[in-house]
């Protein structure tokens, strides 16, 4: 049976128009992560309970987020909300400090259309967009516009990256020059594909390769020295029916080793990374666990400092 685990876990990110120049995001304490809490962390301790990320998580169905590195601007993935234009649409939100609530989402309309588009993630510049896209399978698309006060424009295919099967949920380093992604095109589970580019200018990447990992993966998000992964599974050992895992490496071209259960931030519901913060202290995640918003929401997780 093909493992399927709720793809739908994305953040708002750059769009139409740059959420990051809306100053009006709701005043409400303590609604975000704290100042004090944004910085350096110990990395060695676990992550702390996640709380409700307050603003993005709705009613609706906020399926995966992820972030500009300031954590300002926020990519969101929703499902049939009233005002999308297909079944999982991409919206944008933003807030003013990471202590505050983000504003109420909205929708980015030149990247959305009668087709699903999920999973959105941007470069740190503001500038490209990589996202899924499509009817009975999605595959990654990508978006881009000349300056962050400029709508990002419509996503165009990236055919070197896709099958006949679903390629979803990407992840980037910080400049665009590498992907992952999850792909179903070798058989019933998802494969964890890699590629790159020369530039953040090219407009082609290599052949994707798969990266061995020792269990099916979904919505992958990596370190950006790319030898951190977490991810969601269904393997057994986890404390709901989906939770969040990690595995590392020693180098970019290892494997990677045996994965852990990162039962702090994991619950007995459905759990999913959606993106993790520059310095590592906070992993926000996609969650339908008890006292969120709505039926899946995101929460954010931080390390003790």
């Amino acid at each position: 049976m093909k493992q399927v685990i709720v793809q739908c876990f994305v953040l708002v990110g750059c769009g139409y128009p740059d959420p990051s120049n809306h100053a009006d995001a709701s005043r409400i304490p303590d609604a975000g992560v704290p100042d004090s809490q944004v910085g350096a962390c110990d990395l060695s301790k676990p992550f702390l309970p996640p709380i409700l990320l307050q603003g993005v998580s709705t009613d609706r169905r906020e399926e995966t987020a992820s972030f500009s590195p300031d954590e300002l601007a926020a990519y969101v993935t929703l499902y049939q909300a009233p005002a999308g234009a297909g079944g999982l649409d991409v919206y944008a939100a933003s807030r003013a400090s990471t202590s505050e609530s983000f504003n109420m989402p909205t929708l980015l309309p030149s990247i959305n259309s009668s087709e699903d588009e999920a999973a959105a993630v941007v470069t740190d510049d503001g500038l490209t967009m990589f996202l899924g896209k499509g009817v009975t399978a999605r595959h990654i698309a990508m978006s881009s516009r000349p300056n962050t006060s400029s709508g990002f424009g419509t996503p165009v295919m990236l055919p070197e990256l896709a099958s006949s099967a679903d390629d979803i949920n990407p992840w980037i380093n910080a400049d665009g020059t590498v992907i992952y992604f999850a792909s179903a095109r070798n058989g019933v589970n998802y494969d964890l594909m890699r590629a790159t580019r020369p530039s953040a200018t090219s407009t082609t990447f290599s052949p994707p390769v798969v990266v061995s990992v020792p269990v099916p993966i979904s919505t992958p998000v990596l370190t950006q020295d790319e030898l951190t992964l977490f991810f969601s599974s269904t393997q057994a050992g986890g404390l709901g029916s989906t939770d969040v895992w990690v595995a590392t490496r020693a180098s970019v071209t290892d494997p990677f080793g045996s994965p852990v259960n990162v039962s702090s931030v994991s619950s007995t519901t459905k759990d999913a990374p959606a993106w993790l913060s520059r310095d590592r202290c906070r992993l926000y995640i996609a969650s339908d666990r008890a006292n969120g918003a709505g039926s899946i929401d995101i929460w954010v997780s931080s390390r003790p400092r």
